[in-house]
């Protein structure tokens, strides 16, 4: 609804000023939305210089402050009194749910806190008022109101530039992270925002002198190391100081013909965990995998040739060789059930240990497998993503709901490969000649 009261502004009751510090002390004290008592509103409104009669005082009140803002605008109940409005339609109530609804949005949805946390501060930065300079003028019901309006708005401004941070608006949110670290030295979740803005903005080196700074702050205060969190973002922080491209190929050539391919799916591995390249041989598949792989906002990028992998029982142990995890049975090319669970295990690990792209490439011959591995890396680990290519031998590739026959359980395992992203890229086309190796 329209706001109807408002307090930070100056106290207006639909844009008409409110005269009279006791009314607006009144209003402000009922702001919240709840009834308060006769008792409780003659203590926070005359405060230390209480009236000869309180009870005919504050009917008297009452009656002057309906006469200015209407007959409904305050409300008596049994238990005393409350404002005649939802709290929706009070800018300082407005503030306090748009602050929330931005806290609560923030960890599963950047987008939608960074827009509530601009309604929070659209409620007030249209205006001009120095909101901190009037909160700490005086006391009193309106005084209270604006403080913590004041905290409301700083958590806003918060917000805002964690989401902006998470949404990759680095350069936007460094500022305002800097500033909410000063005064809250001990969040660990924005000192997490804050390095990766720094690390992006000003590189790796400024983010890994930040955050020894605050290692040592902790120890010297609290005697205590940083939480498990941020360990595990200083340790990728490291990592993007020294980026893993293993297994990428560089071109000797530019890539032509392929712009818009490249952004769509540049966009699918961030929206989705899994994503998968369909078509047929020639199209260049694994040359756009490359090109995917060398330019990863991952740290650290693992691309494994599966061509050469002629059974799926092979799939782990040729992973687990390309990524060096492989050693207690390195001598061993065929490996018993319990070696490959320990190995497929060790992958998981040794991926999860900062945010990484695996890239499977020519996956069809043994698309069961693969989809079998990538169903446990998905669920075992925190970040990773995986591109897979591979051959588009069946038009349809939605996830089968009935009882498969034999002749359909490939088809269906192409179906669960792409199942776990809903991202499945078919719209390759044959790209100039130059451009089209595969």
């Amino acid at each position: 609804m329209p706001i109807v009261l408002t307090l930070l502004d100056g106290v207006r009751w639909q844009g008409v000023p409110v005269v009279g510090e006791r009314p607006q002390a009144l209003l402000a004290a009922l702001a919240a939305g709840h009834t308060v008592g006769p008792d409780e509103l003659v203590d926070r409104i005359w405060g230390d210089d209480p009236p000869a009669n309180p009870t005919k005082a504050l009917q008297v009140l009452v009656s002057r402050t309906r006469a200015a803002c209407g007959p409904d605008a305050v409300v008596h109940t049994d238990g005393g009194y409350r404002l005649g409005l939802p709290t929706s339609g009070v800018d300082v109530g407005e503030l306090r749910a748009q602050v929330a609804g931005a806290q609560a949005a923030l960890r599963t949805d950047p987008t939608a806190a960074a827009a509530r946390a601009r309604a929070a501060l659209a409620l007030v930065d249209g205006s001009g008022q120095d909101l901190d300079g009037l909160a700490a003028a005086g006391d009193g019901p309106l005084a209270d109101v604006r403080r913590a309006a004041a905290r409301d708005l700083r958590i806003a401004r918060r917000v805002l530039a964690q989401a902006s941070s998470r949404s990759g608006a680095h350069q936007e949110a460094l500022a305002a992270l800097e500033d909410a670290a000063v005064e809250q030295p001990d969040d660990e979740s924005l000192l997490a925002d804050l390095l990766r803005s720094l690390a992006t903005v000003r590189g790796p080196a400024a983010a890994l002198e930040r955050f020894e700074a605050h290692r040592v702050d902790l120890r010297d205060r609290l005697g205590t190391d940083p939480g498990q969190e941020l360990q595990r973002l200083h340790h990728e922080l490291l990592t993007l100081d020294r980026p893993v491209r293993e297994g990428v190929l560089y071109d000797a050539t530019t890539l032509l013909g392929r712009g818009d391919d490249i952004r769509r799916l540049r966009a699918a591995l961030v929206a989705s965990r899994v994503v998968s390249i369909l078509g047929p041989g020639g199209l260049g598949k694994t040359r756009l995998a490359h090109v995917l792989g060398r330019d990863a906002a991952q740290p650290v990028v693992h691309f494994v040739e599966l061509v050469g992998v002629t059974a799926p029982e092979d799939l782990v142990g040729e992973i687990g060789s390309a990524l060096g995890v492989r050693d207690s049975v390195s001598r061993r090319r065929a490996l018993t059930p319990e070696q490959r669970a320990d190995v497929r295990a060790r992958v998981a690990q040794h991926l999860d240990q900062a945010p990484s792209l695996l890239i499977l490439d020519n996956c069809e011959h043994i698309v069961e497998a693969v989809a079998d591995l990538v169903a446990y890396l998905v669920a075992t680990t925190r970040e990773v993503r995986i591109l897979t290519t591979t051959r588009a031998r069946h038009a349809r590739i939605r996830p089968l709901r009935h009882r498969r026959s034999a002749r359909l359980a490939r088809a269906g395992a192409l179906a669960r490969l792409t199942a776990f992203a809903s991202v499945a890229y078919s719209g390759l086309r044959r790209a100039p000649r130059a451009a089209s190796a595969s």
